[in-house]
């Protein structure tokens, strides 16, 4: 068996993350919950949960700033877009 989240848009389910099969599969459907805000790659909805305020900045150094906040990672950079986050960084 093999678990793969997906978004349902009405029409047609949409894979959150690569599927590594071949040939066609009998496939059951379970219904979570609905979301409430529209998923795409925004770093805006992936930083305002974590930082629990409005941010503007540009979609690679959000992926960078959002997963080093939730990994607890540090950032090595010289960026000043990244260094005004609340997140731990050396250069």
């Amino acid at each position: 068996m093999y678990a793969v989240k997906a978004i349902y848009d009405g029409a047609s389910f949409k894979p959150m993350q690569p599927v590594d099969v071949e040939g066609q599969y009998e496939v059951v459907i379970t219904f979570l919950e609905p979301i409430s805000a529209p998923v795409k790659k925004n770093p805006r909805l992936l930083l305002e949960p974590v930082l629990g305020k409005p941010v503007s900045i540009g979609e690679f150094d959000g992926i960078i700033v959002a997963t080093a906040l939730v990994e607890n990672m540090t950032i090595i950079t010289a960026d000043e877009n990244i260094q005004k986050y609340d997140v731990s960084w050396i250069w």
